[in-house]
């Protein structure tokens, strides 16, 4: 946030250093790129102030992490000092160079506790659901099984859980497609995977459900979810 008093005009921003994030995953909030000023009061005094930046920070390590300072060159106003008579008929203005920082930030990052086995690096509050595009399938189709996990939180940072499936099948990379967005209070949106294989062999398969365990810190514990199961029935091609 700028703030600014009331009674100085600012013409505009200039050598704009933006804070250093060393240990934390950002994502930027979006906000209108004109400065919207509205008034607030600051220390018993009057301030127009505006939005410059927002940006949510995923601490990546533990231990006290520091964020450096903005700082920022404010274009300012300012009246000269009449000289002659002709000045009275005239405002006369110079525009100076007005530098300004903020305060570090320091940040205290705790380490979650020993982690399962099936962790996926979620840390927030989720949940898991699924679809596969056909049971009735002969050998060689392509079966798509689409896993989509929701919820707020460090969605973008989330690891793909892994499909166990028998060696009677073509097992192709999953694609993993994110949709977020950053408000003031937190990310959300949904991470989308889609696995990709083909059955080999006629027969009777069981499509496993795949188990997705985050650790919610409003309850200071890991939380298991998990997909349905499908039965994929095989016949000849």
């Amino acid at each position: 946030k700028l703030y600014v008093n009331p009674n100085i005009p600012i013409a505009g921003f200039d050598e704009v250093n933006l804070p250093t994030y060393e240990g934390f995953y950002t994502q930027d909030v979006e906000i209108p790129q004109q400065v919207n000023f509205t008034r607030e009061v600051f220390d018993n005094k009057i301030y127009q102030v505006g939005i410059l930046k927002k940006t949510i920070l995923f601490p990546q390590q533990t231990g006290r992490l520091t964020v450096e300072p903005f700082s920022m060159a404010l274009l300012v106003q300012q009246q000269v000092k009449q000289r002659s008579f002709f000045d009275d008929f005239f405002n006369s203005f110079r525009t100076v160079k007005a530098t300004i920082s903020s305060k570090p930030v320091t940040v205290n990052v705790k380490d979650i506790p020993k982690s399962p086995a099936d962790f996926m690096g979620g840390v927030g509050n989720f949940n898991i659901t699924s679809g596969i595009s056909s049971e009735d399938v002969t050998t060689n189709d392509a079966v798509t099984l689409k896993v989509t996990i929701s919820g707020s939180g460090n969605i973008r940072l989330i690891n793909t859980p892994k499909l166990q499936l028998p060696s009677d099948f073509e097992i192709y990379d999953p694609k993993s497609t994110d949709n977020v967005s950053a408000t003031s209070s937190g990310v959300s949106g949904t991470k989308t995977i889609e696995y990709l294989f083909q059955p080999r062999f006629e027969g009777e398969y069981t499509i496993p459900a795949i188990q997705f365990t985050y650790f919610n810190p409003g309850t200071g514990s890991y939380e298991t979810k998990s997909t349905s199961a499908y039965q994929l029935h095989v016949k000849k091609g």
